[in-house]
């Protein structure tokens, strides 16, 4: 007998909590080439944003398919799903990504930079990659 709580798709039950992240959009994370690249070749496997709205527990949830855009074109994109979600401060930030950030966000926070929080999404990328223009080939 079929359990018509349960959703056909990813078997989330609501009555124990279980979110359907079938049903939602995916989540779309526009970057930078150099990041895209990395996620591209399995260099980078988290994604940093500034935690608020847009970026948080509940639009990061664990399981949510995420579509990552090289930029905000419709050419390369990458599928993956969301491993995890964490909040950090910014002086956990890796050195290589406070730096970005502070280019990024430093004239929007200024001097609460270090107060600020960081939204650390982990991304599991699968499907096809693309063969990235900027490395040459020794061959």
């Amino acid at each position: 007998m079929s359990d018509h709580y349960t959703c056909k798709g990813c078997g989330a039950d609501p009555r124990y909590f279980e979110p359907c992240t079938c049903h939602e959009k995916p989540l779309f994370i526009p970057m930078k080439a150099e990041y895209f690249w990395d996620f591209n070749d399995g260099s980078k496997t988290n994604e940093y944003r500034l935690d608020g709205p847009r970026w948080n527990a509940h639009t990061c949830s664990p399981g949510r398919a995420v579509t990552l855009s090289l930029g905000y074109g419709k050419e390369k994109r990458l599928r993956g799903r969301v491993r995890d979600f964490s909040t950090i401060s910014f002086y956990d930030l890796p050195t290589r990504w406070r730096r970005a950030f502070r280019l990024c966000y430093g004239p929007k926070l200024g001097r609460s930079i270090g107060r600020a929080t960081i939204a650390r999404i982990g991304i599991d990328v699968f499907g096809p990659r693309f063969i990235n223009p900027m490395v040459t080939s020794t061959a």
